[in-house]
């Protein structure tokens, strides 16, 4: 795992240090945003890592609950994601197999 900042070496240190290191090169990931999206996607292709495509069961379900505005992909972005939105990232996450 690369950081670029020290900031960034300590958020990594601190995911990894609760949750383990992930087996494989394949991420999924929900975001807040297209620009964090965008940083996602660009951090995966430098450090030669994918985002593989949802399947095409779990699209539909996602598409079921989230509005207008998400992007239905992975990684998952949904702007009204959060207590504010009335999606939370747990929801999301129960409609995944």
């Amino acid at each position: 795992i690369r950081a670029d900042t020290l900031d960034d070496a300590v958020e990594i240190t601190e995911l990894l240090v609760h949750t383990g290191a992930a087996p494989g090169r394949r991420l999924g990931a929900v975001t807040l945003s297209g620009a964090y999206r965008g940083l996602l996607l660009d951090s995966a292709e430098r450090n030669g890592l994918q985002f593989p495509a949802l399947a095409p069961a779990t699209t539909e379900r996602l598409n079921a609950v989230l509005t207008v505005g998400s992007l239905v992909a992975n990684p998952i972005e949904n702007s009204r994601c959060g207590p504010q939105g009335g999606l939370t990232a747990d929801a999301i996450a129960r409609t995944l197999p």
